[in-house]
């Protein structure tokens, strides 16, 4: 039987995480809570954001961070439930690294076809609903978000939309 995935969309700052954790830590499963910015990058105000999130996470959450294989963590993670905090980071971590939209395209949904035995929640933000961005490189950042969150929303059983701190079942779930 296929481990439970579940997709948490939002904008920025729109309680996305926040409730990603609250669904993570009511499963009262073992938990691996997969970082996915590279914490040597972080400039002042990024490093605070990081402090903000590990304060709110309990002790007792496993963190993985500065790994971006993302089908070898969820092969590490043995029965703990995968927080993946956050998709789009990955995906940027992947364009940083120099990879094309195919290729980090075919990572993800490698990573996907192999989900963690103990469940997946993926937080993600939801870039498509502003205005087209004027330089190209924004734009194929913004697409590829796009179409890696489509991937996820197929592969997952539930996909919520956090709107101003309120969730919203858009499949599988009442929010």
């Amino acid at each position: 039987m296929r481990s439970r995935i579940t997709l948490v969309l939002g904008g920025c700052r729109s309680g996305k995480s926040e409730h990603a954790e609250k669904l993570v830590a009511d499963l009262g499963q073992p938990v691996s809570y997969l970082s996915t910015y590279d914490t040597s990058m972080a400039d002042p105000e990024m490093a605070e954001r990081i402090r903000l999130h590990q304060a709110r996470r309990p002790a007792s959450w496993e963190t993985v961070e500065n790994r971006y294989d993302l089908r070898t963590v969820f092969s590490e993670s043995g029965t703990r439930v995968v927080l993946l905090d956050c998709l789009t980071l990955w995906l940027s971590m992947q364009m940083c690294l120099g990879l094309a939209e195919t290729d980090i395209l075919s990572l993800w949904r490698d990573a996907l076809e192999s989900p963690p035995p103990g469940g997946l929640v993926i937080v993600s933000d939801e870039t498509g609903l502003g205005v087209v961005p004027a330089d190209r490189d924004t734009r194929a950042f913004r697409d590829l978000c796009g179409k890696a969150n489509q991937i996820a929303a197929a592969a997952a059983d539930e996909v919520i939309l956090v709107v101003a701190g309120i969730p919203v079942g858009i499949k599988g779930t009442k929010g």
